[in-house]
């Protein structure tokens, strides 16, 4: 049987997920275990009501407040160029059009790969590793 979720709904709660998703890198390890598993989720659905709660509830088992609170600030605290939370806090950065730390430059227009940059954004000056020699002791 087809579920048919009202589009304001269905579009929320896709923007959500796909937002969960790529935060935690849900499909970055084994793929199709991933999958697999969230489409077990969904066998028992019959209702919009039914989908929308069983797309809550995972979210809500993974974006716990341990993971706001401990997980991902400790995934932020690191000079690596590329991580799903990292995407995911640019993503939130372009959407509030926040401009480059120490900048006027804004952020979506620094990470747009169409724009030729003058230098590339050297992320270990802000997170200097601790044995680099920095004389601050970081």
């Amino acid at each position: 049987t087809e579920v048919r979720v009202g589009e304001r709904e269905l579009r929320i709660a896709i923007a959500q997920w796909f937002f969960m998703a790529s935060l935690t890198g849900r499909y970055t390890g084994s793929s199709e275990s991933a999958m697999e598993s969230d489409l077990a989720m969904l066998r028992g659905v019959h209702t919009p009501k039914e989908f929308l709660n069983a797309l809550s509830n995972a979210k809500h088992v993974v974006l716990t407040n341990d993971f706001w609170k401990v997980t991902l600030p400790n995934e932020l605290a690191t000079s690596a160029s590329s991580s799903p939370s990292l995407f995911a806090f640019e993503a939130a950065l372009i959407l509030l059009d926040a401009p480059v730390l120490f900048s006027d430059t804004k952020l979506r227009v620094r990470l747009d790969p169409a724009v030729r940059q003058p230098k590339s954004l050297e992320r270990h000056h802000l997170f200097p590793k601790a044995n680099s020699g920095c004389s601050q002791g970081w």
